[in-house]
């Protein structure tokens, strides 16, 4: 990989080989840094659900310059459409392809999660060094330095420890209070929360603590917006469980469908989940 700046080489341990991980390993070998993801699974875990690609986390691929490959790995769904005890639908909400507005229920990048785990996979495997069938079980915080302490038994010092291990992620329990739980727009805010982290680190690798404090101020609105979209009381509204709450659900999504309002709403709105905060413009040495 070319255009690599010339600035203090970090050796950073990235917990968890996901997306998240990946995205990590991509942006700051680009920033001139030995960085090494360990990953639990003894192979790449290139499996999972379907997922979908918003607003900045399209961008963020865009500027990986990944969005041609993905594209190429679509799935093929043109919308979502609720259906009776029967199998008839009764409303159906398209994808948004308009190039405007906003994504509806189906996004217009919808991808296995496994292809997009095997696309960032391609573009930072010959960069990055990988090791499978590992996790990091422990580490030891030193006042410029991390010792991390791994499922194998062995150790290894490194300048920072990230971790990208998913929900269920030792390293956040160790990290974060109880009960602190995940943002919404789960694989688009990881691949957004990656840009920005590297991209602070990148932009000053001699001064962690200020890094890190930067991508915490840079990224907190971000955060915040599509927390704050995450409201149990309208999912609840989304998901009825009795016979009388599923036919008002449908009688209502169906009225909604036959006067084109979600279609309407997705593309007069003027941004997407993750509301007007932009993302950042870094060095165009780490530019794809």
């Amino acid at each position: 990989m070319t255009n690599k700046i010339a600035k203090r080489s970090l050796r950073i341990l990235v917990a968890g080989g996901g997306v998240a991980g990946q995205a990590l390993a991509f942006w700051l070998a680009r920033g001139g840094h030995a960085v090494t993801v360990v990953e639990r699974s003894p192979a790449l875990r290139a499996s999972g659900a379907q997922v979908d690609l918003r607003g900045q986390g399209i961008e963020a691929v865009e500027r990986m310059g990944l969005l041609l490959e993905v594209r190429k790995r679509l799935v093929d769904e043109a919308g979502v459409a609720f259906v009776d005890s029967r199998g008839k639908p009764k409303a159906t909400i398209m994808a948004n392809t308009s190039g405007k507005g906003r994504q509806t229920l189906t996004s217009e990048y919808e991808i296995m999660r496994g292809d997009l785990v095997r696309i960032l996979h391609e573009a930072t495997k010959d960069d990055a060094e990988y090791v499978f069938g590992k996790s990091v079980d422990g580490f030891d915080q030193h006042a410029s330095r991390v010792t991390a302490h791994f499922s194998d038994g062995t150790s290894g010092e490194y300048d920072l420890l990230i971790g990208a291990d998913g929900q269920g992620s030792r390293t956040r329990r160790t990290l974060l209070p109880r009960g602190v739980v995940p943002c919404g727009m789960g694989i688009s805010g990881g691949l957004v929360g990656a840009y920005v982290l590297a991209g602070e680190i990148n932009r000053n690798p001699a001064d962690l603590p200020a890094a890190l404090a930067n991508y915490e101020q840079v990224l907190r609105p971000f955060v915040d917006e599509i927390q704050g979209e995450v409201n149990p009381r309208i999912l609840r509204m989304g998901m009825p469980l009795s016979k009388h709450s599923i036919s008002a659900f449908q009688s209502v999504t169906a009225l909604a469908c036959f006067l084109h309002i979600p279609d309407l709403v997705a593309r007069m709105s003027t941004q997407d989940r993750g509301g007007d905060w932009q993302l950042p413009a870094f060095s165009d040495a780490l530019a794809a």
